[in-house]
Parts: C-alpha cells; sequence; structure tokens
C-alpha cells in the first residue's frame, strides 16, 4: 500500500506481463478505493494491442504507471480513472511481411518440433513470394486466390498431396488468426479456400524391388544420403530427430545413441541400440574427427555445424524417387523407417523388442503401427498353426 495520507484510496500499479507471452495481452493493474463499496477495487489498462515487442509494451507499462503514481501521491481519488494513451494505429504489413512477423510470433511461443515446422514453412513461403508480383501486396488486401496460388505452386512445384496441402492450408490459417487477434485484419482469407479430401493415413514400407534400386542409386550417386537412409533403416529414428543429432549424441563403444528429450517426438531421452550393420556404415564416417557439437547430419548431409530440416532431406529423396522412376506418392523418405521394421519383424524380432527399439510408450502403439503395416498380432494368428 501507499504510505501516503492517502494510501486507503490505492495500491501499487503493476505490469502484468502474461510470462513473456505476446499473444496474451499485458496490461497494468492496479486497485484503487471504490466510495460507493468502501473497498478497494481492481482496475486494468490493457496495453494497445499495435504494440508488438516486449520492450514497447514495457516502456508504455512505465509511462502509465508512472502518471498513476503521480495521481496518487497528488491525493487523486481516482474517480473515475483515465489515463491516456497516444493511439497507435496497427502497422501496415505487405503480404510478405506479415506472414513473416505472424509465424516469428508463433516461433517465440511453441515447442521444439513445432519451431521446426513453422520455420519450414516461412522458408516455402518466403520462396514462393519473392518469385511473384505479391511480395509487395498489402495484407489488408490478400484474398482468398492469393491463398489458391500459393497452395497450387506447392502442388506443382513441390509435388505435395492433399494432405500436405490442407497441412499448409492451416498453417496460412494460423498466421492470419494470429494477425487477426494482433488486431492487423478483420478477417481470414484462407476460410473461403476449400479442404481437400484425403486418403486414410497409411504407413507404406518399400518392397524388395524399390529397395534395391534406391540403394543402388544412392551407392552410386549419393553417398551422404544413402548413409541417412541407412540410420532411418537400422534405428528406426525419424527424419525429424535425426537432423537434430549430435556426434556428442554418439557412445560407439557402447554401441547405442542417446536421442536428447528436446529433439525426441516423445519428449523422453531415450538409448538406440546401434545393430552391427550400422556400426559397419559409421566408421568410415569417423565422427571422432569432429566437435562434439557439429551435427551428424549438416549441409550436405556431411557432418558440421550447420543445422538442417527434414524438408532439406526429404526434397533430396523425392528427386532421388523421380530418376528410379518410383511414382507411388505414399513412399517417402520414412519409408526407410517402416521398411526397417518390417524386415526386422519378418527376421523374427519380437515385438517386445521392437517396441523398446521403436521407443513406444506401450505395447499396444507397437502393434497399432504394426497393423499398419500389415503385421502385428493379427499377422501372427494367421501366419501360425496349432
Amino acid at each position: 500500500m501507499n504510505s501516503n495520507s492517502h494510501d486507503k484510496s490505492y495500491q501499487v500499479a503493476r505490469l502484468v506481463n502474461r510470462k513473456g507471452d505476446l499473444d496474451k495481452r499485458w496490461y497494468v493493474e492496479y486497485y484503487a478505493w471504490n466510495a460507493d463499496k468502501s473497498e478497494l477495487q481492481r482496475k486494468q489498462l490493457f496495453a494497445p494491442s499495435a504494440l508488438k515487442t516486449a520492450n514497447a509494451r514495457e516502456e508504455w507499462a512505465r509511462e502509465v504507471i508512472k502518471e498513476i503514481q503521480e495521481k496518487a501521491d497528488a491525493g487523486h481519488t481516482f474517480k473515475p480513472l483515465t489515463v491516456k494513451t497516444a493511439h497507435i494505429s496497427a502497422p501496415r504489413f505487405t503480404f510478405a511481411q506479415g506472414i513473416e512477423s505472424a509465424i516469428v510470433t508463433k516461433l517465440n511461443s511453441d515447442r521444439n518440433r513445432t519451431v521446426q515446422t513453422y520455420r519450414s514453412f516461412l522458408n516455402i513461403f518466403k520462396d514462393w513470394v519473392n518469385r511473384t508480383d505479391f511480395a509487395n501486396t498489402p495484407i489488408t488486401e490478400v484474398n482468398e486466390e492469393h491463398i489458391i496460388l500459393f497452395l497450387n505452386w506447392l502442388k506443382i512445384e513441390k509435388g505435395i498431396g492433399n494432405t500436405t496441402y490442407n497441412n499448409y492450408l492451416q498453417r496460412l490459417t494460423t498466421a492470419f488468426n494470429i494477425l487477426i487477434r494482433q488486431e492487423v485484419l478483420k478477417e481470414n482469407p484462407c476460410h473461403a479456400v476449400e479442404i481437400l479430401p484425403e486418403e486414410s493415413c497409411k504407413n507404406v514400407a518399400l518392397n524388395f524391388h524399390q529397395r534395391l534400386t534406391i540403394e543402388k542409386y544412392l551407392l552410386d550417386n549419393n553417398l551422404p544420403l544413402y548413409k541417412f537412409t541407412r540410420f532411418l533403416y537400422f534405428t528406426f529414428l525419424r527424419p525429424s530427430e535425426l537432423v537434430q543429432l549430435k556426434i556428442k549424441d554418439f557412445d560407439l563403444k557402447n554401441k547405442q545413441i542417446l536421442v536428447p528429450a528436446e529433439i525426441s517426438t516423445n519428449r523422453k531421452e531415450e538409448p538406440v541400440t546401434i545393430p552391427k550393420l550400422l556400426l559397419a556404415e559409421i566408421a568410415p564416417m569417423r565422427l571422432d574427427k569432429y566437435d562434439p557439437d557439429d551435427y551428424v547430419f549438416s549441409r550436405n548431409l556431411l557432418p558440421g555445424r550447420h543445422k538442417i530440416y527434414p524438408t532439406y532431406v526429404s526434397e533430396m529423396h523425392r528427386k532421388v524417387l523421380q530418376a528410379c522412376g518410383i511414382k507411388q506418392k505414399d513412399v517417402t523418405l520414412y519409408s526407410w523407417r517402416h521398411t526397417g521394421v518390417v524386415n526386422a519383424y519378418k527376421a523374427g524380432i519380437d515385438i517386445k523388442t521392437l517396441q523398446i527399439h521403436i521407443r513406444h510408450q506401450n505395447m499396444e502403439m507397437t502393434n497399432s503401427y504394426l497393423e499398419r503395416l500389415g503385421l502385428g498380432l493379427k499377422h501372427e494368428l494367421e501366419q501360425r498353426e496349432w
């Protein structure tokens, strides 16, 4: 409470910064005396929505708190209290600036895996918008036609399917929703764009011919990508995890990789066994020659400091599939992981061991995964006699 004679009428103002979350409204909170109710009553002054950074909001709060304090020191009764703040209009973004601003806001609040997804999306969007005449189009003039042009470009240039199309539409929708919350826009142009029908999700492993064809091509033309697929095949790691592994995560003496919790999909630190065939592939890489903080797969899929993203590798792999004449759309980089699981199962590795190696939390998850691959308990029952 204020120590002056009027301390009954005022309690010190403070900034509520919502734990630094810029997506939430920050405000100055204080308590002023309500003579009618004979009690202190909470009051809130919200920061202008046009203030996008923490520094801007904190500066605004300092001015507001200073004015409230001055009034309290002068014996002001706060009936009614009005604190005048300069009107700040919403920023005028171009299409490119608006989407980048929204995605950066998203990146500041989301967990690691989502950060990767949206960074990749932003890079692809910037690539597209810089090829068009829309980079400097005011964000307020963007409509559904712009959105459809971007998504159709993805289908033509990147060869994406309906599921990925819908995923990109959702990311754009999220970006525009952020701009609406920030009062940059009033409407979301993505809401007028239709979602495309999707096939039911299924896991697809490579058949024997596809596997041999791709492996031969990679051995002749792209050895680093061949190494990358070996890791997926033998460790059952996900591409998003593999691109984040560092030299220090490898314990070759004990034949294991320690997957850190911050990069693991299930958010747990867990070891992965390195099978002997993969050890033979790792030996020529001479990982001991690199800094422990280097990524195992960096630029050009060689060890180094530069972090890459799964889409970088997926695009390389997509071009290999084209070169090999494999047009099956559900065959992807991820198929190497599925293929490894299928072949390990067929080699007689029991489901409990597979569960541990896949890093599933329980047996039900593993059996469901195997069933989507056409394997599992049902397959065992169909193949056995008793």
